[in-house]
């Protein structure tokens, strides 16, 4: 049982709540007035770059009005929590607002649809432990390996590098004994890159920590504005440095996930809790985990990149997933996704995790 007593500061966290279109179309704000409408009758392709973010953003300005469904030609469009996560969270409590940043949003729901993704060569994984892996889970199950499995499936053989490890924040895409932009990154690159990070988790540890050692709710937004800022900081170098991949980059993340099912009942995890000091219940962090999820969308949109839902889709495999009265219950037989830390997932939670990602690289529902 040695493995238990691992830092929990080697180990990830994170999510709460949001929302994709039954009819298979993606929906935008197209006009100065912002209405929604469907994105070019509904077509699979995608764009990427600026002109991507710019169409994304387009009627910013009046996303109230568009959510609203202020074209009363058209009527309301349905949200994307409505589209994508229907029954998912309690809306009363409070669940990112998605909608205000007018992401693109495909009928797979797995994720945010603002790139196109052909011709990959190379795959580049950042992030914490859940991309780099932990035990007990076998290396083959990583999700990680499953995902550039898939991806050769679909790609051809691939170049594969990872910079991932266990406890690494946000701060650690350029700082620390092993920055892992500069170390996988370190010149010229003439392959065709997918970048694909999960990093948030261990920042929000410390946003818990910190909230139950006393700091106020302006405190704790205070990190996560800071967390998101680096996550800004690191996809804006790829976008700074383009001249640097001489044959296009596209880079994926995904929001973070929790354990709790967003009840904040931090003690229901025995390893969490006594590792990590997260030994009180901690409902105020439900906001904490909206505002970071809701920035990183806003990252998404603003940088054409894309930003996969993990906290929605973990949301009801945490630690009440037998408990039919938890906002996120799924349901008789659920299964469990997060493994005896409670910050990681079991093999099939990995699966999951694979699937999210290749589901928005590959335009699909699934491996």
């Amino acid at each position: 049982m040695r493995n238990t007593t691992w830092s929990l500061a080697a180990f990830v966290c994170g999510v709460w709540l949001s929302g994709c279109d039954p009819r298979g179309t993606y929906y935008r704000a197209q006009d100065a007035g912002g209405a929604l409408a469907p994105r070019d009758g509904g077509s699979s392709d995608t764009e990427t770059g600026p002109a991507a973010v710019a169409g994304a953003a387009a009627g910013a300005g009046a996303v109230a009005d568009a959510v609203a469904g202020a074209d009363a030609g058209l009527g309301a469009a349905p949200t994307i929590r409505a589209r994508c996560f229907p029954g998912v969270g309690d809306e009363a409590t409070g669940l990112p607002q998605y909608d205000q940043f007018a992401p693109v949003v495909p009928s797979h729901c797995a994720g945010t649809g603002h790139q196109s993704f052909d011709n990959i060569q190379k795959v580049v994984f950042l992030g914490d432990s859940l991309t780099a892996g932990t035990p007990p889970t076998s290396a083959r199950d990583f999700y990680r390996t499953r995902l550039t499995r898939a991806l050769e499936a679909k790609f051809g053989p691939l170049e594969s590098k990872s910079c991932a490890v266990w406890g690494a924040t946000t701060d650690k895409f350029f700082g620390g004994s092993r920055p892992q932009i500069p170390e996988c990154f370190p010149g010229i690159e003439t392959k065709r890159v997918l970048v694909v990070i999960t990093m948030g988790g261990n920042d929000m540890i410390a946003v818990a920590q910190g909230a139950l050692a006393g700091e106020s709710m302006a405190e704790s937004f205070a990190r996560v504005d800071r967390t998101v800022a680096q996550l800004r900081a690191a996809i804006d170098w790829f976008k700074t440095n383009a001249n640097r991949f001489q044959n296009g980059v596209r880079i994926v993340f995904a929001n973070v996930y929790e354990y709790t099912d967003a009840t904040g009942d931090l003690p229901s995890c025995l390893v969490a809790s006594t590792l990590g000091g997260l030994s009180r219940a901690w409902p105020e962090g439900r906001r904490a985990y909206i505002r970071l999820s809701e920035g990183y969308m806003k990252v998404a949109v603003e940088t054409a990149t894309d930003m996969v839902f993990l906290l929605e889709t973990f949301c009801g495999h945490g630690t009440k997933y037998n408990d039919s009265s938890n906002e996120c219950y799924r349901g008789v037989g659920t299964e469990r996704w997060i493994d005896f830390t409670c910050l990681h997932p079991t093999p099939v939670g990995h699966a999951r995790v694979a699937e999210l990602f290749m589901s928005v690289i590959d335009g699909s529902t699934g491996l």
